[in-house]
């Protein structure tokens, strides 16, 4: 089901796509007056995952073909998207959007896009994270600076553990990852006081 929000920005951009901005100069009033209309602040994004999809549907494709609209207001899509920006990892829109692509091909579900996909797929991935990074408050920015410096921390610290345990156990130089696991289980095991007995 697609979220409300989104259906209302793409109903707002589907009155626009049948008349294109003509000029460039027009166009940025006209996309603070869609959010506007949306209920969105134009000078700070919202901070909820169906409300930045919205704004980036309203910024990123504004004047657009309607049937790329079509394609970014389908709800597999819409799925995949938060699923991609949930676990970091964008090749779950760019398979779904594959999918849909080929969908028109058979169908023309969605029409004649007339835009190149994988650029527009691209510039709205783009413009998403800008406006996530434009959305958060100054003690958020910092707090995800400092767990990316914790995180860089803990990793060097496991390298150089690693590194001196190498060298005082030339041994775990051939064992795979899991046998270093379960040495290294079994020696904390020990060093708690509990035994491991195989049954």
């Amino acid at each position: 089901m697609p979220f409300e929000i989104v259906t209302a920005a793409a109903g707002i951009l589907g009155k626009v796509a049948a008349e294109p901005a003509k000029a460039a100069a027009l166009r940025r009033p006209a996309v603070i007056n869609a959010l506007k209309r949306l209920r969105l602040d134009p000078s700070r994004p919202p901070k909820d995952f169906e409300s930045l999809y919205a704004y980036t549907l309203v910024e990123e494709l504004y004047g657009r073909p309607h049937p790329v609209l079509l394609l970014f207001q389908d709800q597999y899509v819409q799925r995949s998207f938060a699923r991609s920006f949930d676990t970091g990892d964008w090749s779950h829109i760019r398979r779904e959007i594959e999918e849909a692509v080929e969908r028109n091909r058979e169908s023309s579900e969605f029409g004649h896009f007339g835009v190149d996909i994988e650029e527009t797929i691209n510039n709205f991935i783009d413009k998403f994270q800008e406006l996530v990074d434009r959305s958060r408050d100054a003690h958020e920015t910092r707090l995800e600076h400092k767990v990316d410096a914790l995180l860089d921390q803990v990793k060097r610290t496991r390298n150089a553990e690693e590194a001196h345990r190498l060298v005082e156990e030339p041994e775990r130089a051939g064992a795979s990852p899991a046998e270093r696991l379960s040495s290294d289980a079994q020696a904390w095991f020990v060093a708690v006081g509990y035994k491991i007995e195989r049954t």
